[in-house]
Parts: C-alpha cells; sequence; structure tokens
C-alpha cells in the first residue's frame, strides 16, 4: 500500500505543476477521493495549482470545481495556514453556484 500511495502522491505533484486540462483533472480528483495519507510535497503542490487560479478570469469547467471540493474535503486539515487564508479569495473569484457552497474549510 505504501508504494502505491507514494506513486499516487508523485503523480499528483506532476499533474498539478503541469498546465491546466481537465482530463488531468480527472485524475486529479480521483487520486484524491482515495483518501491516501498523501506527504506535504503532494498536498502543498496541488494546493499551489488550485491557487493560480485566483488570477484566471475565464470560468473553469465542472470538473476543476469537484476536483477543488474532493481535495479540500479530504485534506483542509493538513493544508499551511497561508494556503487556508488564500482559498477564500480563490473562491471568490471562481465561483460555481453549487459547488463552492460545500467546499468548507
Amino acid at each position: 500500500m505504501y508504494f502505491l500511495c507514494m506513486n499516487c502522491s508523485a503523480a499528483l505533484v506532476c499533474l498539478a505543476e503541469m498546465e491546466f486540462l481537465s482530463t488531468r483533472s480527472y485524475f486529479m480528483k480521483t487520486i484524491s477521493e482515495k483518501k491516501y495519507a498523501l506527504p506535504h510535497l503532494a498536498i502543498d503542490a496541488v494546493a499551489a495549482h488550485f491557487l493560480r487560479f485566483r488570477r484566471e478570469t475565464k470560468v473553469m469547467p465542472v470538473i476543476w470545481y469537484q476536483t477543488l471540493l474532493a481535495f479540500v474535503q479530504r485534506y483542509s486539515h493538513e493544508l499551511r495556514k497561508e494556503d487556508k487564508k488564500s482559498l477564500p479569495s480563490l473562491l471568490e473569484k471562481q465561483n460555481h453556484e453549487l459547488i463552492t457552497p460545500d467546499i468548507v474549510l
């Protein structure tokens, strides 16, 4: 199990650092929903991935919000304080009327 978790952590870091594509979000969501005990490196990479979208003006696809929701539901207690403080500003910029209310820190 540990080996699988580390592979998924590495994959998550790679996906988070790549340019956004909705198909990549699908894989990030799937890994987040597995509820692995991820190292802080992976959690920080995914948090940084989402926080990059504070400056994005286009509306993100639903899978992006679903991925953010899955990540926050599982790993919100492991986020750094500065990331927790930055997430509300992200949610003001990137807001989905049905999914955003479920994203609670």
